[in-house]
């Protein structure tokens, strides 16, 4: 019977709760301007949510979401230092964040560093260890890459 209740807790409980979702953003936080800056950056205007972000985290520095989205605007217009920094930031605030590990690990297999990449695949995959979309998006660069994951 115990067995069962457990069972029960564990699939009416999010196991791997916190940073998921479309935007690999915090559940925690459901801010309006997170979601607007993710669809910048992916109509193409990362510059545009490269501003709104700073303004976002020049009034809270804490926010791991906005520095994640920071470090994926970056990235998409191609400044890798800045895009690695932002990252980092995200990964110091929330070492479970799992957009920053799968944003990073794809950093990390566009700049050739493939341990590297796959080092932050097991760390997802230990966050994730049900699954999540950010998983199967780093799952997916290694594919597109042609490269295997382990």
């Amino acid at each position: 019977m115990r067995f069962l209740i457990l069972i029960a807790m564990l699939f009416a409980s999010p196991l791997h709760a916190a940073p998921s979702g479309t935007d690999y953003g915090s559940t925690t936080s459901k801010d309006a301007r997170l979601t607007a800056a993710l669809g910048m950056i992916e109509s193409g205007q990362a510059p545009a949510a490269i501003t709104m972000l700073e303004e976002i985290v020049a009034r809270n520095s804490d926010n791991a979401d906005a520095w994640n989205l920071l470090g994926y605007a970056h990235r998409k217009e191609g400044d890798f230092a800045a895009s690695r920094v932002h990252y980092t930031r995200a990964l110091t605030l929330n070492p479970r964040h799992e957009g920053a590990l799968s944003y990073m690990g794809i950093l990390e297999l566009e700049e050739g560093n493939i341990d590297a990449a796959r080092a932050l695949h097991a760390r997802l995959q230990a966050v994730c260890f049900l699954g999540c979309e950010p998983l199967d998006d780093l799952r997916e660069a290694f594919v597109a890459r042609g490269t295997p994951v382990s």
